[in-house]
Protein backbone atom coordinates (compact mmCIF):
# COMPACT_ATOMS: atom_id res chain seq x y z
CA UNK A 1 0.00 0.00 0.00
CA UNK A 2 2.88 2.37 0.74
CA UNK A 3 4.38 1.70 -2.66
CA UNK A 4 1.19 2.63 -4.39
CA UNK A 5 0.81 5.92 -2.54
CA UNK A 6 4.39 6.85 -3.44
CA UNK A 7 3.72 6.08 -7.06
CA UNK A 8 0.57 8.13 -7.11
CA UNK A 9 2.24 11.11 -5.45
CA UNK A 10 5.10 10.96 -7.97
CA UNK A 11 2.63 10.88 -10.81
CA UNK A 12 0.76 13.91 -9.48
CA UNK A 13 3.99 15.96 -9.15
CA UNK A 14 5.12 15.03 -12.63
CA UNK A 15 1.78 16.09 -14.10
CA UNK A 16 1.75 19.56 -12.50
CA UNK A 17 2.89 21.92 -15.22
CA UNK A 18 4.16 24.66 -12.86
CA UNK A 19 6.80 22.45 -11.26
CA UNK A 20 10.13 23.21 -13.04
CA UNK A 21 12.84 20.61 -13.33
CA UNK A 22 15.38 23.08 -11.75
CA UNK A 23 13.56 22.71 -8.44
CA UNK A 24 14.49 19.06 -8.41
CA UNK A 25 18.22 19.94 -8.82
CA UNK A 26 20.58 19.53 -11.82
CA UNK A 27 21.25 16.08 -13.18
CA UNK A 28 24.76 14.65 -13.05
CA UNK A 29 24.97 14.87 -16.81
CA UNK A 30 24.60 18.68 -16.75
CA UNK A 31 27.19 19.43 -13.99
CA UNK A 32 30.52 21.01 -14.98
CA UNK A 33 33.42 18.67 -14.39
CA UNK A 34 37.19 19.04 -14.50
CA UNK A 35 39.77 16.43 -13.52
CA UNK A 36 43.57 16.41 -13.33
CA UNK A 37 45.95 13.52 -13.68
CA UNK A 38 49.53 14.19 -12.60
CA UNK A 39 52.65 12.08 -13.01
CA UNK A 40 54.43 12.19 -9.67
CA UNK A 41 58.06 13.28 -9.23
CA UNK A 42 60.08 13.03 -6.03
CA UNK A 43 63.10 15.35 -6.29
CA UNK A 44 64.91 17.96 -8.37
CA UNK A 45 68.59 18.86 -8.18
CA UNK A 46 69.46 22.55 -7.91
CA UNK A 47 70.59 23.97 -11.24
CA UNK A 48 68.34 21.59 -13.19
CA UNK A 49 64.69 21.31 -14.18
CA UNK A 50 61.80 18.86 -14.00
CA UNK A 51 59.46 18.22 -16.92
CA UNK A 52 55.87 18.06 -15.61
CA UNK A 53 53.42 15.63 -17.15
CA UNK A 54 49.74 16.15 -16.42
CA UNK A 55 46.38 16.17 -18.16
CA UNK A 56 43.47 18.50 -17.47
CA UNK A 57 40.20 17.06 -18.74
CA UNK A 58 36.84 18.84 -18.62
CA UNK A 59 33.35 18.62 -20.12
CA UNK A 60 33.26 22.40 -20.63
CA UNK A 61 35.82 25.01 -21.64
CA UNK A 62 38.91 25.14 -19.43
CA UNK A 63 39.25 28.73 -18.29
CA UNK A 64 42.38 28.64 -16.09
CA UNK A 65 45.30 26.43 -15.14
CA UNK A 66 47.26 27.77 -12.15
CA UNK A 67 50.54 26.32 -10.92
CA UNK A 68 52.49 27.22 -7.76
CA UNK A 69 55.50 26.03 -5.77
CA UNK A 70 55.36 26.45 -1.99
CA UNK A 71 57.65 25.70 0.94
CA UNK A 72 56.28 25.60 4.48
CA UNK A 73 53.04 27.09 3.15
CA UNK A 74 54.66 30.14 1.52
CA UNK A 75 55.04 30.63 -2.23
CA UNK A 76 58.66 30.44 -3.38
CA UNK A 77 60.34 33.40 -5.11
CA UNK A 78 60.51 32.91 -8.89
CA UNK A 79 64.21 33.85 -8.80
CA UNK A 80 64.80 30.59 -6.94
CA UNK A 81 62.27 28.29 -8.60
CA UNK A 82 60.78 29.32 -11.93
CA UNK A 83 57.65 27.65 -13.30
CA UNK A 84 57.09 27.82 -17.05
CA UNK A 85 53.30 27.91 -17.11
CA UNK A 86 51.11 26.92 -20.06
CA UNK A 87 48.80 29.19 -21.96
CA UNK A 88 45.17 28.10 -21.94
CA UNK A 89 43.75 28.20 -25.47
CA UNK A 90 40.12 29.29 -25.69
CA UNK A 91 37.62 26.50 -26.11
CA UNK A 92 39.92 23.68 -25.01
CA UNK A 93 38.39 20.90 -22.95
CA UNK A 94 41.60 18.91 -22.61
CA UNK A 95 45.18 20.04 -22.05
CA UNK A 96 48.27 17.86 -22.14
CA UNK A 97 50.74 19.60 -19.83
CA UNK A 98 53.90 18.03 -21.14
CA UNK A 99 56.43 18.44 -23.95
CA UNK A 100 54.77 20.09 -26.92
CA UNK A 101 54.95 23.81 -27.71
CA UNK A 102 53.15 26.22 -25.43
CA UNK A 103 51.74 23.35 -23.36
CA UNK A 104 55.24 22.59 -22.09
CA UNK A 105 55.52 22.97 -18.29
CA UNK A 106 58.89 22.95 -16.52
CA UNK A 107 60.04 23.62 -12.97
CA UNK A 108 63.50 25.23 -13.13
CA UNK A 109 65.49 25.25 -9.88
CA UNK A 110 68.23 27.85 -9.31
CA UNK A 111 71.56 26.89 -7.79
CA UNK A 112 70.67 29.32 -4.97
CA UNK A 113 67.53 27.41 -3.98
CA UNK A 114 67.38 25.91 -0.50
CA UNK A 115 67.42 22.18 0.08
CA UNK A 116 64.25 20.79 1.61
CA UNK A 117 60.63 19.82 1.04
CA UNK A 118 58.37 21.62 -1.44
CA UNK A 119 54.86 21.25 -2.81
CA UNK A 120 53.91 21.53 -6.48
CA UNK A 121 50.22 22.47 -6.85
CA UNK A 122 48.18 22.58 -10.03
CA UNK A 123 44.63 23.93 -10.03
CA UNK A 124 42.29 23.85 -13.03
CA UNK A 125 39.02 25.71 -13.49
CA UNK A 126 36.38 24.83 -16.08
CA UNK A 127 33.02 26.54 -15.85
CA UNK A 128 31.88 26.23 -12.26
CA UNK A 129 34.12 23.24 -11.54
CA UNK A 130 37.55 23.35 -9.93
CA UNK A 131 40.10 20.61 -9.30
CA UNK A 132 43.48 20.60 -7.52
CA UNK A 133 46.35 18.13 -7.49
CA UNK A 134 49.53 18.37 -5.42
CA UNK A 135 52.92 16.71 -5.56
CA UNK A 136 55.43 16.72 -2.68
CA UNK A 137 59.08 16.81 -3.73
CA UNK A 138 62.52 17.70 -2.39
CA UNK A 139 65.33 19.88 -3.71
CA UNK A 140 68.84 18.50 -3.34
CA UNK A 141 72.39 19.81 -3.91
CA UNK A 142 71.25 23.39 -3.16
CA UNK A 143 71.94 25.70 -0.24
CA UNK A 144 71.60 24.58 3.35
CA UNK A 145 69.19 27.23 4.63
CA UNK A 146 68.38 25.63 7.97
CA UNK A 147 70.66 27.93 9.96
CA UNK A 148 70.52 31.56 11.06
CA UNK A 149 70.03 33.90 8.13
CA UNK A 150 72.74 36.52 7.58
CA UNK A 151 72.74 40.05 6.23
CA UNK A 152 75.29 41.56 3.86
CA UNK A 153 76.41 45.18 3.95
CA UNK A 154 78.97 47.26 2.05
CA UNK A 155 81.18 49.65 4.05
CA UNK A 156 83.84 52.15 3.00
CA UNK A 157 86.74 53.18 5.23
CA UNK A 158 89.80 55.39 4.82
CA UNK A 159 93.42 54.83 5.72
CA UNK A 160 95.00 56.74 8.60
CA UNK A 161 95.67 59.94 6.60
CA UNK A 162 92.41 59.96 4.65
CA UNK A 163 90.63 63.20 5.58
CA UNK A 164 87.11 62.28 4.45
CA UNK A 165 86.62 58.66 5.56
CA UNK A 166 86.87 57.08 9.02
CA UNK A 167 89.27 54.26 9.84
CA UNK A 168 87.41 52.55 12.74
CA UNK A 169 84.91 49.88 11.75
CA UNK A 170 82.14 48.27 13.81
CA UNK A 171 81.27 45.06 11.95
CA UNK A 172 78.45 44.19 14.36
CA UNK A 173 76.60 47.45 13.82
CA UNK A 174 77.77 48.10 10.26
CA UNK A 175 79.27 51.52 11.08
CA UNK A 176 82.49 53.34 10.20
CA UNK A 177 83.62 56.10 12.61
CA UNK A 178 85.96 59.02 12.07
CA UNK A 179 88.39 59.97 14.84
CA UNK A 180 86.10 62.07 17.07
CA UNK A 181 83.19 59.62 17.03
CA UNK A 182 85.44 56.57 17.35
CA UNK A 183 86.69 57.86 20.71
CA UNK A 184 83.16 57.44 22.08
CA UNK A 185 82.78 53.89 20.70
CA UNK A 186 86.15 52.29 21.38
CA UNK A 187 84.68 49.10 22.93
CA UNK A 188 82.62 48.49 19.76
CA UNK A 189 85.46 48.78 17.24
CA UNK A 190 86.26 45.46 15.54
CA UNK A 191 88.84 46.45 12.95
CA UNK A 192 90.80 49.53 11.89
CA UNK A 193 92.18 50.25 8.44
CA UNK A 194 95.63 51.84 8.16
CA UNK A 195 98.66 52.09 5.91
CA UNK A 196 102.03 50.94 7.17
CA UNK A 197 105.40 51.87 5.71
CA UNK A 198 106.73 48.30 5.95
CA UNK A 199 103.73 46.06 5.29
CA UNK A 200 101.44 48.12 3.11
CA UNK A 201 97.73 48.42 3.90
CA UNK A 202 96.46 46.51 6.91
CA UNK A 203 93.38 45.82 8.97
CA UNK A 204 93.82 45.21 12.68
CA UNK A 205 92.08 45.31 16.01
CA UNK A 206 91.57 48.52 18.00
CA UNK A 207 94.28 47.30 20.37
CA UNK A 208 96.66 46.86 17.42
CA UNK A 209 95.85 50.39 16.16
CA UNK A 210 96.69 51.90 19.59
CA UNK A 211 99.89 49.84 19.91
CA UNK A 212 100.89 51.00 16.42
CA UNK A 213 100.55 54.60 17.66
CA UNK A 214 98.17 55.82 14.99
CA UNK A 215 96.92 59.33 15.76
CA UNK A 216 93.26 58.34 15.76
CA UNK A 217 93.87 55.55 18.30
CA UNK A 218 96.70 56.65 20.63
CA UNK A 219 94.37 58.12 23.28
CA UNK A 220 92.01 55.14 23.46
CA UNK A 221 91.56 53.46 26.83
CA UNK A 222 91.53 49.63 26.96
CA UNK A 223 90.71 49.03 23.27
CA UNK A 224 89.48 45.52 22.38
CA UNK A 225 91.72 43.06 20.58
CA UNK A 226 89.42 41.32 18.06
CA UNK A 227 91.04 38.40 16.25
CA UNK A 228 90.94 37.67 12.51
CA UNK A 229 92.45 35.46 9.81
CA UNK A 230 92.23 35.05 6.06
CA UNK A 231 90.14 32.30 4.45
CA UNK A 232 90.80 30.59 1.13
CA UNK A 233 87.42 30.81 -0.59
CA UNK A 234 86.35 32.42 -3.86
CA UNK A 235 84.13 35.45 -4.25
CA UNK A 236 81.36 33.22 -5.65
CA UNK A 237 81.61 30.96 -2.60
CA UNK A 238 81.36 34.07 -0.39
CA UNK A 239 78.16 35.06 -2.23
CA UNK A 240 76.73 31.57 -1.79
CA UNK A 241 76.97 31.63 2.01
CA UNK A 242 73.55 32.23 3.56
CA UNK A 243 73.81 31.33 7.25
CA UNK A 244 75.79 32.43 10.29
CA UNK A 245 76.65 28.79 10.95
CA UNK A 246 78.43 28.55 7.59
CA UNK A 247 80.54 31.58 8.48
CA UNK A 248 81.39 30.23 11.93
CA UNK A 249 82.53 26.95 10.33
CA UNK A 250 85.27 28.94 8.58
CA UNK A 251 86.73 30.19 11.85
CA UNK A 252 89.96 28.55 13.05
CA UNK A 253 90.79 29.83 16.53
CA UNK A 254 94.46 28.85 16.28
CA UNK A 255 94.86 31.06 13.18
CA UNK A 256 93.50 34.21 14.86
CA UNK A 257 95.73 37.29 14.59
CA UNK A 258 95.49 40.91 15.70
CA UNK A 259 96.23 42.30 12.21
CA UNK A 260 96.39 41.29 8.54
CA UNK A 261 97.94 42.77 5.42
CA UNK A 262 95.15 43.02 2.87
CA UNK A 263 94.84 43.61 -0.85
CA UNK A 264 91.85 43.78 -3.15
CA UNK A 265 90.15 40.38 -3.47
CA UNK A 266 91.21 39.11 -0.04
CA UNK A 267 88.57 37.47 2.14
CA UNK A 268 88.98 37.22 5.91
CA UNK A 269 86.93 36.35 8.98
CA UNK A 270 86.73 38.32 12.21
CA UNK A 271 85.54 37.26 15.65
CA UNK A 272 83.88 40.52 16.65
CA UNK A 273 83.72 42.36 19.96
CA UNK A 274 80.21 40.90 20.42
CA UNK A 275 81.45 37.34 19.93
CA UNK A 276 79.90 36.99 16.49
CA UNK A 277 81.69 36.00 13.27
CA UNK A 278 81.85 38.36 10.30
CA UNK A 279 83.08 37.37 6.86
CA UNK A 280 84.72 40.26 5.00
CA UNK A 281 85.68 40.62 1.34
CA UNK A 282 87.90 43.46 0.10
CA UNK A 283 85.98 44.43 -3.03
CA UNK A 284 87.80 47.69 -3.83
CA UNK A 285 91.00 49.28 -2.59
CA UNK A 286 93.02 52.44 -3.15
CA UNK A 287 96.38 51.76 -1.57
CA UNK A 288 98.37 54.24 0.49
CA UNK A 289 98.10 56.31 3.66
CA UNK A 290 95.41 58.55 2.12
CA UNK A 291 93.73 55.62 0.37
CA UNK A 292 90.50 53.77 1.04
CA UNK A 293 88.95 50.35 1.18
CA UNK A 294 85.48 49.06 0.31
CA UNK A 295 84.47 45.88 2.06
CA UNK A 296 81.51 43.56 1.78
CA UNK A 297 80.53 42.24 5.19
CA UNK A 298 78.41 39.12 5.73
CA UNK A 299 77.27 38.48 9.29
Amino acid sequence: MKKLSVFLMTGILAGMSFIGCDLLGPSDEDADEVTITLTKFTSIESGSYQQIEATVDANVEITAVNISITKDGAEVDEDLIEVEKPNTPTGEKKLELKSGGDMDVKVKVSTDACNGDYVFTITAIAGTAQSTKTNDFTITDGNDCTGTAITTKTLEAGANQNSSLGSSIDLDGGTVWKMADAASHVSEIDICYSHTATSGDKVGSASWAKASNYDYAKNWSSPPDAKMHKVSISSSTFDGITTAEEIQDLWVSADGESSLTVTQGNIFIVKTTEGAYALVEVSEQVAGETGSITIKVAK
